[in-house]
């Protein structure tokens, strides 16, 4: 069985590269200090505020029922925020729409502009 060596490293360059990653660690920061607490929490008035991550896809289906070639486009969703292993599931894949005419891209716009309205102004 083979044996597997560490690398050996003077502790004064592993505290010299300390201090360099939190200085940019730091730099990096900064910008956001000003926009702390989130501006979003004004508008939430002491309610939770939550992020929700929404993986939206389309797919080109045929319905096929005869010997003709029925092509339409379907648009599926799937909350993000789940653990991966429910991800995996496919009960967990949900159904937004379906149209012979309008192509993927066009489904994605007009789901675009009906969840502005909902969510906007959030009053």
């Amino acid at each position: 069985m083979a044996q597997s060596h560490g690398v050996m490293v003077k502790c004064s360059i592993q505290l010299k590269r300390f201090f360099e990653l939190t200085a940019i660690l730091e730099a990096s920061t900064t910008k956001y200090v000003n926009t702390m607490p989130n501006p979003d929490r004004i508008l939430a008035d002491g309610e939770p505020l939550y992020t929700s991550f929404i993986d939206y896809f389309g797919d080109d289906v045929s319905g096929n029922e005869s010997k003709s070639w029925n092509k339409h486009w379907n648009l599926y969703f799937q909350h993000r925020n789940l653990p991966r292993k429910m991800l995996q599931q496919e009960f967990h894949v949900h159904f937004l729409s379906t149209s012979p005419s309008a192509s993927v891209s066009e489904q994605y716009s007009a789901l675009k502009e009906q969840m502005e309205c909902v969510s906007l102004p959030w009053v």
